[in-house]
Formats: structure tokens, C-alpha cells, sequence
């Protein structure tokens, strides 16, 4: 079963190369600003949100915590982060997100962590 896919960041472009053209993962759309992605999350109804902390609009978590108000069955989060979050930050992402990468420096564990999400 392929697992469809929505990145919401502003090195999309990056990270789609990062996941290639794996069969099990299919994008559904990308984006670089929050509050867009939160409307395409919201139409597109992806299994997977890829979604970076660092949007312009609205930031990764806000849309985290809109997407968790908005939808009955939200899908599994991979969140990318640029810098360690707050302690209330922390707590939201360990409720709401499946995972956690350090965003660019763990660019090679964004494949592995994604197909572990489409397993899930």
C-alpha cells in the first residue's frame, strides 16, 4: 500500500530529492507556507504530514496544534526542527508528532523515518 505524502517546508524541494522516487511513498503536495499547508492538509487528507517548524504564515507547531483541532483522523507527523524546542513545545510534539528530525542536519535519516511512518 503506498503511503501519501504532504511536505510542508520552506526546503521542500531538498527534502523531496531526499526521498526520491520510492514506490512506497507517493507526495501528494508540497508547500512552503503554513497557513497553505494547513488548507492542502486539511483538502488533500495525506496519511503523512512532513512538516517543517520554520513556515512563514504560520510555524510547523501552530499548524500542528490547528491540524489536531480541525481533523478527525489526522495524519502521522514527521516533524522537521532547526533549533531545540521550549519545554511546552517539547510536550505538544511528543503528544502530536510520530517523529522528530533535526532538520538539516538529520537529512539522511528523513527516508528511513518515513517509511517507518508509512508502515505505522
Amino acid at each position: 500500500m503506498t503511503c501519501r505524502y504532504y511536505i510542508a517546508s520552506p526546503d521542500y524541494l531538498q527534502a523531496e530529492a531526499l526521498l526520491g522516487p520510492e514506490a512506497a511513498l507517493e507526495r501528494v503536495g508540497s508547500g512552503s507556507d503554513g497557513r497553505r499547508a494547513l488548507l492542502d492538509t486539511l483538502a488533500l487528507t495525506p496519511d503523512l504530514l512532513l512538516l517543517d517548524a520554520a513556515l512563514p504564515g504560520l510555524d510547523g507547531l501552530a499548524l500542528l496544534c490547528r491540524l489536531q483541532k480541525e481533523t478527525i483522523t489526522p495524519p502521522r507527523v514527521l516533524f522537521l526542527a532547526r533549533t531545540p524546542e521550549s519545554a511546552a513545545a517539547s510536550e505538544i510534539l511528543r503528544e502530536r508528532a510520530d517523529a522528530r528530525l533535526a532538520w538539516p542536519g538529520q537529512a539522511d535519516a528523513l527516508l528511513p523515518a518515513a517509511l517507518s511512518a508509512a508502515r505505522a
